[in-house]
């Protein structure tokens, strides 16, 4: 019941959401045409603008509030599934033979369902939105502390305009030399409040049209993002409970035989042993007659049947004790395993199913194996089958595409499948592929010769090659790095560096993340590429030697614990990770061969905030070329490291004149660190 309530809450805070868009639209029409959209630049009347504001204040500031009740509901949610499987739990805890098989079967393929669920919920990607709605409710309030400057020096202006007026139109109170001396000391207030006055105008003009020409940004950031964010998670719900229904509706179907249970002990149906001929109000009411007879027989409630196998199936020897069970509860059949266990979103790659032994859930008693799998099911969307592998035990699949990264469930089915299941959660995973997309004049990008299971397609620009000097050598990723978690807003990416240069340089890599570059169409959204990665006016880098931290172009820190130039060699891992934290600030964490080597932690400039960050790492000097990783994550490497930061680190806040950006830097790795400003 609250996971209902839960569902109906944040379907009614989208509904009210929808009558304030309405409400929105219509204000933003009313009474001008200046509003609607035009190719030439038209001026609108700072007036109308100053009215545009509160409905636009109020449509961001309703779409937080919708988002934050959807959150709340979504865990009201995610609660209530996880109750549901504790009290399941400590009931077959007290009670084993508390549910009879086909019911525990049903229970596992639910809890896997729920397990799934949890992960959606948890990660909506409403976080992100409602940060969004916070920063445009920050631009409000400075307006508003504009516009009250502006009218408190328009008084001030009043005030002495007045006083000045009284004084010239009263001639007797100007002849005294105090007098004149106090008409020229407001005549000087008047003019000094006249400039203040229209100073501040200015400045008011200028940001309430800012703020209200950015509407539209604003209701993609928060509106259109909310509601894509919202569908987003009822689809992916919906995907996974479509197989759970499913095996429900399945679990009686006609010909299935089945024992009547639950009846008053007076009746004279407990006990009775019968086959399903119809199912009557979607599984209400199931007629059951006996086997082998002809006529109306008996209209029962499902709750009332036990399945015990399908009646187009052997039943053994003949005594009922080996009669094949519609149970898939036992914990001791084959396991699904696949090889390679990850692939791109996109799908379309090729990938082994084999079945060993494990914990999933598979039919008591079953012989099956690959050469009777009649489907399969990743994420569950269909595999297409390909057929068995060379070695014994295998079948190939072509793997679906998938609307969200992360692990899925797999299920292969036997013939006559509802009989025959075998479920194994998190055994594949799917990532968004990335490639490089923008390169310096000394890059060379190239697709790799083969796949691996970390590498890409094969048609994806996944190689970066410097063939010449030792600068220009930028690779910039075509897409934004994806996230890892949403909810902690963790980016990742990694190269493995496939050769290095046999010259001596000074010059090595250096790694990082690169925003692009709003309103360029030099060179594409990067603006034209400098000949380092540390010069980009909109990268925050880590690299060089001696190695340093650049932001927005400007160094801002040194490097201790990781120098490229003597730690990268032919085989090396680097990775960069970046992750938003709680209080505002970002943390940019180096990565090498499993160990976290180096962190910087800082405050982005905030146009940066709304954009998504590209990967970029600079071929330089002692690197020649390098290959972008797929579908990787922050090593566990991660989480003693900073243990170890925590313990024996320390920060030291350093303000950048240029980019007004507060930055600290922690260092950690093998060796001693210590921040050199």
């Amino acid at each position: 019941i609250r996971g209902t309530l839960a569902l109906a809450a944040s379907a009614h805070s989208f509904e009210l959401l929808v009558r304030l868009v309405k409400s929105f639209v219509g204000s933003m029409k009313d009474g001008s045409a200046t509003h609607k959209r035009r190719t030439e630049k038209v001026h609108i009347p700072t007036g109308d603008l100053e009215d545009a504001l509160e409905p636009q204040r109020r449509f961001v500031a309703a779409i937080r509030e919708t988002l934050c009740d959807c959150v709340q509901c979504f865990e009201t949610l995610r609660k209530t599934q996880r109750s549901l499987m504790r009290a399941a739990q400590n009931f077959l805890g007290f009670d084993t033979a508390g549910l009879d098989e086909s019911a525990l079967a049903l229970l596992q393929i639910a809890s896997t369902f729920f397990q799934a669920g949890d992960e959606l919920l948890h990660k909506t990607g409403f976080d992100e939105v409602i940060m969004s709605c916070d920063r445009f409710m920050r631009e409000f309030e400075s307006v508003d502390a504009l516009i009250k400057d502006r009218d408190e020096a328009h008084r001030e202006f009043e005030h002495y305009n007045g006083k000045v007026a009284g004084i010239l139109a009263t001639p007797e109170r100007q002849h005294s030399k105090s007098d004149r001396d106090r008409l020229e000391r407001n005549q000087d207030k008047l003019i000094q409040a006249q400039r203040l006055a229209e100073d501040r105008r200015e400045m008011c003009d200028t940001a309430v049209r800012a703020v209200v020409e950015r509407r539209h940004f604003h209701a993609r950031a928060s509106l259109h993002a909310a509601i894509r964010c919202y569908v987003s998670t009822m689809a992916a719900l919906g995907k996974n409970a479509n197989f759970v229904a499913e095996a429900f509706r399945g679990e009686l179907q006609e010909g299935t035989i089945v024992e009547v249970i639950g009846f008053p002990e007076e009746s004279n149906l407990n006990g009775f042993v019968g086959v399903v001929s119809a199912v009557v109000k979607e599984g209400q009411y199931t007629i059951v007659s006996a086997a082998g007879e002809d006529g109306p027989g008996k209209a029962v409630r499902g709750e009332h049947l036990v399945p015990l196998g399908s009646a187009t199936q052997p039943s053994g020897d003949g005594d009922g004790d080996d009669a094949p069970s519609s149970s898939i509860g036992s914990p001791h059949g084959p396991a699904v395993v696949l090889a390679p266990a990850s692939g791109p979103m996109s799908g379309g790659c090729e990938s082994v199913v084999s079945l060993g032994k494990a914990n999933i859930s598979w039919s008591a008693g079953s012989t099956a194996g690959v050469d009777s799998i009649a489907e399969i099911l990743v994420g569950g969307a269909h595999a297409e089958i390909l057929g068995p592998t060379e070695s014994a035990g295998g079948v190939a699949i072509r793997l679906p595409a998938s609307a969200v990264p992360g692990p899925v469930t797999v299920e292969v089915r036997m013939e006559g499948w509802h009989n025959y299941v075998a479920v194994q959660e998190h055994c594949f995973s799917y990532y968004e592929p990335l490639s490089f997309g923008f390169c310096g004049c000394n890059i060379e990008l190239s697709c790799a010769s083969g796949t691996t299971s970390n590498v890409g397609p094969s048609a994806m620009p996944t190689l970066a090659l410097r063939n010449e000097g030792l600068v220009h050598g930028i690779a910039i990723t075509a897409q934004s790095v994806p996230r890892i978690d949403s909810a902690a807003h963790l980016r990742y990416f990694e190269v493995n560096v496939l050769e290095v240069a046999e010259q001596k340089t000074t010059k090595t890599l250096s790694i990082g993340f690169v925003w692009p570059i709003v309103g360029t169409e030099v060179a594409g959204k990067f603006g034209r590429l400098p000949e380092s990665a540390a010069m980009l006016q909109g990268g925050f880098i880590v690299g060089g030697d001696l190695p340093k931290v650049y932001l927005a172009g400007k160094d801002i820190g040194r490097v201790a614990g990781w120098r490229p130039l003597l730690d990268v060699a032919v085989g090396s891992i680097v990775g960069a990770a970046l992750e938003q934290e709680p209080d505002g600030t970002v943390c940019l964490a180096i990565y090498q061969d499993g160990t976290k080597r180096f962190s910087v932690r800082t405050s982005l400039p905030e146009a940066w905030c709304v954009i998504d960050p590209h990967g970029v790492v600079d071929v330089s000097g002692s690197v020649r070329r390098v290959e972008l990783r797929q579908g990787t994550s922050p090593p566990t490497e991660r989480v003693q490291s900073q243990q170890h930061d925590e313990a024996g680190t320390s920060e030291c806040p350093r303000q950048h004149a240029d980019t007004g950006a507060s930055t600290s830097t922690e260092l950690g790795g093998s060796r001693s660190a210590r921040f050199s400003p």
